[in-house]
């Protein structure tokens, strides 16, 4: 009987990210990856309006192609190619753009987030209950007796 094989991660404790990272880019093209990475930070990297019309269709070989709705958008990013492979290269360095072609095609319309809506905090009615006056006015500390008016004031006034 021979010695038992030793792992190859024996002494080492490794990330949970690390090891899925390692099945994920095992499984998927790194170009797919990056891509959709790009895919991601997309919303982040252009206005509301560049949304709408063009969209990172496909990475290979370090060209990023870019669909856009139609020929009149195409003619506009034509001019803004410069700027916005730059932006690109610098929020995914990992990429590795070297090259930007817009096409005419489907456009991916990513919808604009929900707003947050404030939180609720519950108030107190302003005029406190007579039992937590009472309550209030049974503390013989003066000053600790006016900072909990102070508190209750600020609390019934949301």
């Amino acid at each position: 009987m021979g010695r038992p094989r030793r792992r190859k991660n024996h002494g080492r404790a490794r990330l949970a990210s690390e090891l899925a990272w390692r099945e994920v880019l095992g499984t998927v093209p790194r170009d797919r990856v990056h891509l959709a990475r790009l895919q991601n930070i997309w919303p982040d990297m252009v206005p509301r309006h560049l949304q709408e019309v063009a969209w990172p269709a496909k990475l290979a070989d370090g060209r990023l192609v870019i669909h856009v709705d139609d020929n009149q958008w195409l003619h506009e990013l034509t001019y803004l190619r410069r700027e916005l492979l730059d932006r690109l290269r610098r929020a995914s360095p990992a990429a590795k753009i070297r090259e930007l072609r817009l096409r005419v095609g489907e456009v991916e319309v990513v919808p604009p987030p929900e707003p947050v809506p404030e939180p609720v905090y519950p108030g107190l009615p302003l005029e406190p209950e007579r039992a937590t006056i009472d309550a209030m006015e049974s503390i013989d500390d003066e000053a600790l007796r006016n900072r909990v008016a102070a508190a209750r004031i600020a609390l019934g006034s949301r």
